[in-house]
């Protein structure tokens, strides 16, 4: 009874697939992470440049400022609201695809970890096979021994 020198893994080739799954996903969640915070770095510019804007406006209402110039300032304001909505909604689908791509990741990492259970099992049973096998061998020694002990004894005898 010969002992295997080294643990293979049939389905390793699978396991390393899922595990560059799991980084390319990892990636994507972080490139999503990324895209999500520059969205909200510019919402939050533009509603800074609003409320500049508002700040100039009621200035300037109080100054003599005239008619035109307060039209034109409202302008701006009313351009800049559409700009927040457009970052809002633009933000509020980066999130969502955050979302997504964490599921998608917790996926990938579950997939990974099935297999890493399943070769760690695998691996336990392929350690108690090669402690069983070292222990028959060992055993056949002894008896070995034990029996050309004997052998020898019952020949001294006669």
């Amino acid at each position: 009874c010969r002992m295997s020198g080294v643990f293979r893994f049939k389905l390793d080739p699978i396991l390393d697939l899922r595990l560059r799954a799991e980084d390319q996903r990892a990636q994507e969640l972080a490139a999503a992470q990324r895209r999500r915070e520059e969205l909200r770095r510019r919402r939050e510019e533009l509603q800074e440049a609003r409320v500049a804007k508002t700040v100039q406006i009621r200035e300037a209402s109080g100054v003599g400022e005239t008619v035109g110039q307060l039209k034109n300032l409202q302008f701006v304001l009313d351009w800049l609201d559409g700009r927040i909505q457009t970052a809002h909604a633009a933000e509020s689908e980066a999130t969502q695809n955050v979302s997504s791509q964490q599921d998608a990741y917790s996926q990938a990492v579950r997939d990974r970890m099935s297999l890493d259970r399943l070769k760690g099992r695998r691996r336990e049973a392929w350690d108690a096979d090669q402690r069983r096998a070292a222990q028959n061998e060992m055993d056949e020694i002894a008896t070995t021994r034990h029996e050309a002990a004997r052998r020898v004894k019952s020949e001294d005898k006669s």
